[in-house]
């Protein structure tokens, strides 16, 4: 029970900072919506609520209510932003599943900016194939799935399945 309540208790807190992050998101969302709909109306004759930033507006009202509403339930039921502080950001920082999200996060990175169609910069072109085997082959070597000859395998295989499915017998354009 008491590792339950622990849990709870992360989740409140991190409800908090979530909710203020959402906010924030939500009004930026807002602005934009609005720029959007001010340069429309300014260019024809649309009205606020038939221009096109309307429906983001309304998405970012909506979620701007539901992000005050998450941050006062979670505060009201013991949720902080306490946590934050900088000897627990030091503890969360140099955790092994914090470096674990990291690597996660700069492989995608890796995939989806650098070795998306040419390398930034460069007129370097990478093939959709051999991108996805090195991500694929990178992840699965880095957390240690299982021997390297197998983690070659199921790299190989599964970008020629992608490959193969998609661009070829569906016709969809792989970057």
């Amino acid at each position: 029970m008491d590792g339950t309540k622990k849990a709870i208790e992360k989740t409140k807190d991190w409800d908090v900072l979530f909710s203020i992050l959402l906010f924030l998101s939500s009004i930026a969302l807002i602005v934009y919506s609005v720029g959007i709909s001010l340069e429309a109306m300014q260019k024809t004759d649309a009205v606020f609520y038939t221009a096109p930033g309307f429906s983001t507006f309304i998405i970012g009202v909506v979620l701007s209510v539901l992000s005050v509403l998450q941050g006062t339930i979670a505060w009201k039921k013991g949720g902080t932003l306490r946590w934050l502080a900088l000897s627990n950001l030091k503890s969360i920082f140099l955790s092994r599943t914090f470096l674990d999200t990291f690597l996660v996060f700069l492989y995608l990175c890796l995939y989806m900016w650098v070795f998306w169609e040419t390398i930034p910069f460069t007129r370097i072109r990478v093939p959709f194939w051999l991108s996805t085997f090195l991500f694929l082959f990178g992840m699965m070597k880095t957390f240690r799935a299982t021997t390297t000859k197998r983690i070659l395998i199921i790299s190989m295989v599964t970008t020629a399945v992608v490959q193969i499915s998609f661009g070829y017998l569906m016709g969809i354009p792989l970057p």
